[in-house]
């Protein structure tokens, strides 16, 4: 749903909130590889399987998000700031 949305507002000429959607896209797509990671580093602990599972299922995508929401964000006020720069 995401990248369909972001595949529409770029036919439709938005390319700015196109970026941002496919951003989102790929922070939701690199968050299979989150997951391993999570539960890959809670097993190599020796923490229990499906507690560790658990909290990786949601963990993987929270973090991502929020990754990007972030990186999208900085972005955006350096560009802010680089546009009042006389």
């Amino acid at each position: 749903m995401v990248t369909a949305h972001g595949v529409f507002l770029a036919a439709t000429g938005d390319t700015a909130r196109h970026r941002t959607w496919m951003a989102y896209s790929v922070a939701l797509t690199a968050s299979a590889i989150s997951l391993r990671l999570i539960l890959g580093t809670g097993l190599a602990m020796g923490l229990p399987f499906l507690p560790v599972y658990t909290f990786a299922a949601w963990a993987c995508w929270l973090f991502n998000l929020a990754a990007c929401f972030l990186l999208l964000r900085g972005s955006r006020r350096r560009a802010r700031r680089s546009a009042w720069r006389p």
